[in-house]
């Protein structure tokens, strides 16, 4: 998650990451998640989280626009194909505008924000771990 703050003119020195004289773009780790501000509150099936997940096909690949060494993700045309076979929200799929190529022309680019994947992980992990239990109470 991304922020702008706007600089409040005290000391000399400009903070990492200015971008003006009077703001800065910093990354965070957090964002705001209190029931305060949410409504229309419905939990997730986890069982359709776990077939989420295991649509979707992790794997290596290098990019044209940072070089050649490897690198591990997802591609997100195949994210955004099982996002609508799911029906799942679409909040996982993002554009951004850049240039593929130095100097090249600026493109609308597909983007994942892999901090909400996490959810359907969380959701494909539960559903994993109710046979374990169940199989571990037989044991016992």
């Amino acid at each position: 998650i991304y922020a702008l703050h706007f600089r409040d003119n005290v000391g000399d020195m400009h903070p990492p990451g200015m971008i003006h004289n009077d703001c800065v773009y910093t990354a965070s780790q957090t964002s705001v998640s209190t029931e305060r501000v949410k409504d229309n509150i419905t939990p997730l099936d986890s069982d359709l989280l776990l077939d989420f997940c295991n649509a979707l096909s992790p794997s290596m690949y290098s990019r044209v626009d940072l070089g050649p060494e490897p690198r591990l993700g997802l591609i997100a045309e195949r994210v955004q194909e099982q996002i609508t076979a799911h029906s799942l929200p679409t909040n996982i799929i993002g554009t951004r505008l850049e240039a593929i190529e130095q100097g090249g022309d600026i493109e609308e680019l597909l983007a994942l924000d892999y901090s909400r994947l996490t959810v359907a992980l969380l959701g494909a992990v539960k559903e994993l771990t109710n046979p374990i239990t169940q199989l571990e109470s037989q044991l016992t």
